[in-house]
C-alpha cells in the first residue's frame, strides 16, 4: 500500500510535483505507464524476440532529447514483449530451451521495473528542481495532520524518494494480484466464512465439541478471547484469507482489501485498514481554498478526513502486531499499518531482497512522518488530545498516552542509503559487493577458487502463488555465479544505484561485470582496448548467450539514458559498457544499429576504430557501401574510418606475409629483374573478402593469376573511392600496392590495381592542382589541397609510365619475335609447271608484302617503345620515382610533422594523422621508391639495350653509353660495378658489329651502310 497516502487517493507528491511550474499535475506512480497489451492468449503470431534490438533502436531515436519519455517507451516496449512472451510460453520456452525461456523472460520483466523506477525518481527530481523557489513554509499555527503530512513529503526529498521506492515495490507485486485475483476472491465471501465450524456445532455433540476445544459462539475475536479453535479446515482457509489480506497490502492493494473485508462482513478489518490515514478538519485550518468550498455550500462534514484517533489506531496495531497469539499474517497486517520493522520482518520469511526492503521503508516513512507530525502539531483543539502522538495533556500525568517503544521513532532518523544496507545485513549479503568479486575473480583468471554463492529466495507473493520465474537458490560454492543469481544480483545494483544516486558506483558495478556477459575474444579486446591486431575476432562467429546479449542491450540503453540525466557520469565506464555493446551487435551481424551506437562513444578515435574494425570484417560490397551510408548518417567521421580500414587490413596483411615467410625456407635475395615465387597456399582465410567477392572486384582473368592475399589488397582501395574527397587517399594507397607489386615482379596485379581506381583520377587531380598553382600566381589563397597530393601525382604518374612501357616492351618482343610472317615453303623455279611456278610467285609476293608490313609495324612500335623507354630515363628534374619539394607557407616551427616532399608523418602521440599508414611510413616509401628508382631504371636500360641490338640499331645502341654517364640523369650511380660491365660488354659487341660493318667502332665512317643492308 501506499503508505500515508492522503484520502484523496493521492500521494502528496504525486499530487503536487511537477516537472515545470506550468506544468499539470503529475500522476501517480501506477498510472505513468501504459500497459496495454499488443498480443492477446489467441493471437496467433510468432513473436521474434530479436526484433527488440531494432525496436528499442527506434524509440531511443525517437526520444533522444527527452530521457524521461525515453524510459517510458523501454517500459512500454518491455511490457508488450512480456505479455507476447507469457502468452506464447510454450512456443518460446521450446525454441530457448525450458530455462533459458525463464531466464529471458524474467530479465525482461526485471528491465522493466528498472525503467518505471527510473521514470518514477526522476520525473520527481526534475519536478523539485523547477519548483525549489515555490516552497511552502510550515506556519506556526492552524495546521492539520494532512497539511503537516503534506509539507514533510515536499520539503523532505529524502522521504519523498522513500516513498516512490516503497509504490515501486508495491506496484510490481500488484501486477500479480490483479492476474490472479479472479482465481482467488472468490473464495473469500460471507457465505464460505467458517462454514466448517458452523456444519460442526449444528451437528456435532457438545462434548465432541469441548474434547476438541472448538469454538462455541461465533464472534471476530472468539478464537483470542476464547483460546479455543476453527475447525481444521477453517483455519487453514483463514490462514490462506489472512495471508492475501496481507499481500494485498504489500502490494498496495489497500481498497482490494477492504473490499474483501467488507465481503466476509468484516467491516470492522477493513475500518481498521483506514486507521492510519491522517486526520484533516477545515474548521481548524485558516486554508483559503477550504474557506471558499464552505462559502460554496460544501458541508464540513464533507470535508473532513482521516482517523481522529489515528494515534490510538496506531498503538493498538503496534502491540497486535508484537501479540503471538494472533495469526502472523493478521500479525504481518498490523505491523505494515503501524511501521512495526521486527514484527513485518518476522512475517516475510520469504527474505526476499523486494520484501525486506519495502519493509525498511515503510518503517522509516511511518517513523518519520509521525514524529513531524508529533513535533509540529501545536495548535488549536488538536493540542489536548491523543494526536500528539505521545505528548498527551499535562495534568494527565507522564505515565499515561502511548506505550510505544523507542523503536517505533529511530526508524525515522534512517537515511535511503540505511534502509539498503540494513536490507542487505537482513540478506547477509550487497549484490554490488558480490559482483565485484565475481568479476575480480573472473578478471583474474583463478577459476580454481570458488566462493560461496549467497543464498536467495522468491518473494512472498511468488510463494504464495506457488509460482517463480526460477528456482530458489541454496548458497552454495561455485567458481562462477549461475545466470538467475547474477541476474538478480544485477538487478539489485542496478536499483540501488538509481535510489541512492550512486551512478559512479553503478556504472564501476556494470563495466565489472560487462566480462561475464561477452565471450572470451570480446573481453580480450574490452581489455585492452581495441587495435588493428585483435579487432579481426570481430568478423569471426562468436557464440552469444541471448540472455547475456539481452542484460547488454538494457545496459546500454540504461547509461545513454542516464549521460542525458546526469551530464557529469565517468566517460570510462559509460565506454566500455557501450563497447561490449557494440562488440555484440558486430558479431550478432545487426548492421543498420551498429553506426548509431558507435557514435555515442566518448572520443571520436574510439568511434573511428570500432567502426573501421566492423567495416573491416564486412565481406559483401553492398554491405559495405550501406554501412558506409549508416556511418553517414550517424554522423561519424568517415573519411577517418576509411583510413582506418585500410591501415588495419593493411596490418592484416603484414601479419599474413610474416606467417608465409616463417612458414617457408628461407632463400637468398635476388634482384627485381628475376621473378619471385610466390606462396599459393595460406595458413588461414583472410578475414574481410571471400573468393566469390575478389573475383567480382578484381576479375576472374586477373584473380587467377593473383593469391587471396594480393586479391585483398587490391580490393583495400575500394574503401577509399565511396567519398570523391579521398580520391587523392587512394591515390596513396595505389602507390603503395603499385611499389609492392612491382617489386614483386606481379605486374599483372599492378594492372589490376589501376582498373580498381576510378576513371581519369590522375587527370582529375592534376587539373585541381594547377588550378591551385593559377590561383596562387594570381594573388588568391589557393585551393585548399593537401601537401603531399603533388608528390602522389606525381609518383603515380612514373609508376604508370613504367606499367605502360613494361607492358610496351611484351608487346614488341611477342611481335618481333612471335607475329614475323613466314616465307613460302615452294621454291622459285623448282617446278617446270606454269601453274606452280605462278602459284609459287603469288606466295613470294604476298610474302613480301607480309613483310613490308611487319617491318613497318615493328619499326613503329620500336619507335614507341624507345620514346617511352627514354621518357622514363630522362624524366623530367628531378629524376623518375623522385619526390619534388612541395611549396609550402607553413612557419618552421609547424614543418615537424610534415615531410620536405609533404606527406604527414605519425604523430608524437601514436596517433595516426592525414594519409599516415595508407602508405608505408615516410621512411618506408622513400626506402621502396629509392630501390625501384635504381632497379627499374637499370632494367629500363637493359631493355633499351635489348631494343637497339634486336632492331640492329647499333650505333643508337652505342649512345647510350652518353646516356648513362650524363650527369644531369644519374644513371650511372644506379649501377654497381659488376652492372657496368655486362652493360659494357653488350655496348662493345655493338661496336664491334659497327667496325666489321663500316670500320669505325662508332659508326661514324663516310662508307657506313644502311644497317639493314
Amino acid at each position: 500500500m501506499d503508505f500515508l497516502r492522503m484520502p484523496t487517493a493521492h500521494h502528496p507528491i504525486n499530487r503536487n510535483s511537477t516537472r515545470t511550474p506550468s506544468a499539470a499535475a503529475r500522476k501517480p506512480v501506477d498510472q505513468l505507464f501504459s500497459t496495454k497489451p499488443f498480443l492477446t492468449a489467441n493471437d496467433q503470431v510468432q513473436l521474434d524476440i530479436s526484433e527488440i534490438y531494432n525496436d528499442y533502436y527506434k524509440k531511443w531515436k525517437e526520444n533522444e532529447n527527452d530521457p524521461l519519455l525515453m524510459s517510458n517507451e523501454f517500459y512500454a516496449l518491455d511490457t508488450q514483449f512480456v505479455q507476447a512472451l507469457q502468452n506464447m510460453s510454450s512456443r518460446f520456452s521450446a525454441v530457448m530451451g525450458d530455462q533459458n525461456g525463464r531466464l529471458v523472460l524474467e530479465a525482461f520483466q526485471l528491465e522493466r521495473s528498472v525503467w518505471r523506477l527510473l521514470h518514477a525518481l526522476y520525473t520527481d527530481r526534475i519536478a523539485q528542481d523547477s519548483s525549489l523557489d515555490a516552497e511552502e513554509k510550515i506556519n506556526s499555527t492552524y495546521h492539520s495532520e494532512k497539511e503537516i503530512a503534506n509539507l514533510l513529503y515536499k520539503k523532505d526529498k529524502e522521504l519523498r524518494e522513500t516513498q516512490i521506492i516503497i509504490d515501486w515495490l508495491e506496484d510490481r507485486d500488484r501486477e500479480q494480484i490483479e492476474e490472479v485475483a479472479e482465481k482467488y476472491e472468490c473464495l473469500f465471501n460471507e457465505s464460505t466464512m467458517w462454514e466448517n465450524t458452523r456444519h460442526m456445532l449444528d451437528t456435532v455433540s457438545l462434548s465432541e465439541i469441548e474434547s476438541r476445544k472448538i469454538i462455541r459462539d461465533l464472534y471476530p475475536d472468539v478464537v483470542y478471547s476464547t483460546g479455543r479453535a476453527l475447525a481444521s479446515q477453517d483455519a487453514s482457509e483463514d490462514d490462506r484469507y489472512l495471508h492475501y489480506l496481507f499481500l494485498c497490502i504489500r502490494a498496495g492493494d489497500l481498497n482490494r482489501a477492504q473490499r474483501l473485508c467488507k465481503l466476509r462482513g468484516e467491516f470492522w478489518r477493513a475500518a481498521a485498514m483506514d486507521g492510519w490515514r491522517t486526520f484533516h478538519c477545515p474548521t481548524f485550518t485558516n486554508n483559503e481554498k477550504e474557506n471558499e468550498n464552505r462559502n460554496n455550500g460544501v458541508t464540513e462534514e464533507q470535508m473532513v478526513e482521516g482517523n481522529p484517533n489515528r494515534i490510538l489506531s496506531k498503538m493498538v496495531s503496534w502491540w497486535n502486531a508484537e501479540n503471538p497469539k494472533i495469526n502472523p499474517h493478521e500479525r504481518a497486517i498490523y505491523a505494515a499499518l503501524s511501521g512495526n520493522l521486527s514484527a513485518l520482518l518476522q512475517a516475510l520469511k520469504s527474505e526476499c531482497w523486494d520484501d525486506v526492503l519495502w519493509a525498511h521503508c515503510c518503517a522509516m516513512v511511518e517513523s518519520r512522518v509521525d514524529a513531524g507530525i508529533r513535533s509540529l502539531l501545536n495548535c488549536g483543539p488538536r493540542t489536548d488530545t491523543m494526536s500528539v502522538l505521545g505528548e498527551p495533556h499535562p495534568v494527565w500525568g507522564s505515565e499515561a498516552g502511548l506505550g510505544l517503544p523507542d523503536s517505533a521513532w529511530s526508524y525515522g532518523s534512517w537515511s535511503l542509503l540505511e534502509c539498503f544496507t540494513k536490507t542487505e545485513t537482513v540478506l547477509g549479503w550487497s549484490p554490488t559487493e558480490f559482483l565485484h568479486r565475481v568479476s575480480t575473480s573472473s578478471i583474474d583468471g583463478d577459476c580454481q577458487t570458488s566462493f560461496v554463492q549467497p543464498t536467495t529466495k522468491v518473494s512472498a507473493m511468488a510463494d504464495f502463488l506457488g509460482r517463480s520465474s526460477t528456482p530458489v537458490l541454496e548458497s552454495s560454492q561455485s567458481s562462477r555465479p549461475s545466470d538467475p543469481l547474477l541476474l538478480k544480483a544485477f538487478f539489485y545494483a542496478t536499483c540501488r544505484g538509481l535510489a541512492l544516486g550512486e551512478f559512479s558506483d553503478l556504472l564501476d558495478t556494470m563495466s565489472s561485470i560487462v566480462p561475464l556477459l561477452v565471450p572470451q575474444p570480446i573481453q580480450q579486446i574490452l581489455q585492452s582496448h581495441i587495435t588493428h591486431a585483435n579487432s579481426a575476432v570481430l568478423a569471426d562467429s562468436l557464440s552469444l548467450n541471448p540472455l547475456y546479449c539481452h542484460v547488454l542491450r538494457f545496459m546500454a540503453h540504461l547509461v545513454i539514458c542516464l549521460q542525458h540525466l546526469e551530464p557529469d557520469l565517468p566517460d570510462h565506464q559509460f565506454t566500455r559498457v557501450l563497447e561490449a555493446y557494440i562488440a555484440t551487435l558486430i558479431a550478432e551481424q545487426r548492421l543498420p544499429l551498429v553506426a548509431h551506437y558507435t557514435a555515442c562513444l566518448s572520443s571520436p578515435a574510439l568511434q573511428t576504430q570500432w567502426y573501421a574494425a566492423f567495416l573491416s570484417g564486412l565481406k559483401k560490397p553492398e554491405d559495405r557501401e550501406q554501412c558506409l551510408a549508416y556511418g553517414i548518417e550517424a554522423g561519424l567521421n568517415l573519411r577517418s574510418i576509411t583510413r582506418a580500414v585500410v591501415r588495419t587490413m593493411r596490418y592484416r596483411f603484414g601479419q599474413l606475409d610474416q606467417e608465409q615467410q616463417q612458414q617457408q625456407p628461407p632463400s637468398p635475395p635476388s634482384d627485381i629483374s628475376q621473378p619471385r615465387p610466390t606462396a599459393t597456399s595460406r595458413s588461414h582465410p583472410l578475414p574481410a573478402y571471400g573468393d566469390t567477392q575478389i573475383i567480382t572486384l578484381v576479375g576472374r582473368d586477373v584473380a587467377d593469376l593473383l593469391t587471396p592475399l594480393d586479391r585483398s589488397r587490391i580490393a583495400a582501395i575500394d574503401w577509399l573511392v565511396y567519398d570523391k574527397s579521398q580520391r587523392g587517399e587512394a591515390l596513396v594507397l595505389a602507390n603503395s600496392l603499385l611499389r609492392l607489386f612491382i617489386a614483386m615482379r606481379k605486374l599483372q596485379a599492378a594492372r589490376s590495381v589501376l582498373d580498381r581506381l576510378p576513371m581519369a583520377i590522375l587527370d582529375q587531380l592534376k587539373l585541381r592542382l594547377e588550378a591551385r598553382e593559377d590561383e596562387e600566381e594570381g594573388g588568391g589563397p589557393g585551393t585548399n589541397l593537401p601537401l603531399w597530393l603533388e608528390n602522389s601525382v606525381r609518383e603515380h604518374e612514373c609508376l604508370l609510365l613504367y606499367l605502360q612501357a613494361h607492358e610496351a616492351y611484351a608487346s614488341w618482343y611477342e611481335h618481333l619475335h612471335s607475329s614475323r610472317p613466314s616465307p613460302p615453303t615452294t621454291e622459285l623455279g623448282a617446278s617446270r609447271l606454269l601453274a606452280d611456278r605462278m602459284a609459287a610467285e603469288e606466295a613470294q609476293r604476298i610474302y613480301e608484302a607480309r613483310l613490308d608490313c611487319w617491318q613497318h609495324e615493328v619499326n613503329l612500335s620500336t619507335s614507341s617503345l624507345i620514346s617511352q623507354l627514354e621518357g622514363l630515363l630522362t624524366y623530367e628534374y628531378p629524376g623518375w620515382l623522385v619526390d619534388v619539394c612541395v611549396r609550402t607557407n607553413t612557419q618552421a616551427a609547424e614543418m615537424d610533422d610534415l615531410d620536405l616532399t609533404g606527406m604527414v608523418g605519425p604523430d608524437p602521440d601514436g596517433e595516426e594523422n592525414g594519409i599516415a599508414g595508407l602508405g608505408e611510413t615516410v621512411h618506408s616509401r622513400r626506402l621502396q621508391m629509392s630501390v625501384l628508382r635504381e632497379s627499374c631504371l637499370r632494367e629500363v636500360v637493359f631493355m633499351l639495350v635489348n631494343v637497339y641490338r634486336s632492331t640492329g640499331r647499333h650505333m643508337d645502341c652505342v649512345r647510350v653509353a652518353d646516356l648513362v654517364a650524363e650527369k644531369e640523369y644519374g644513371l650511372y650511380k644506379l649501377f654497381s660495378q659488376r652492372q657496368l660491365q655486362d652493360l659494357l660488354q653488350l655496348l662493345h659487341e655493338s661496336m664491334i658489329h659497327l667496325q666489321d660493318a663500316c670500320l669505325d667502332a662508332l659508326g661514324y665512317a663516310p662508307s657506313l651502310k644502311s644497317p639493314t643492308s
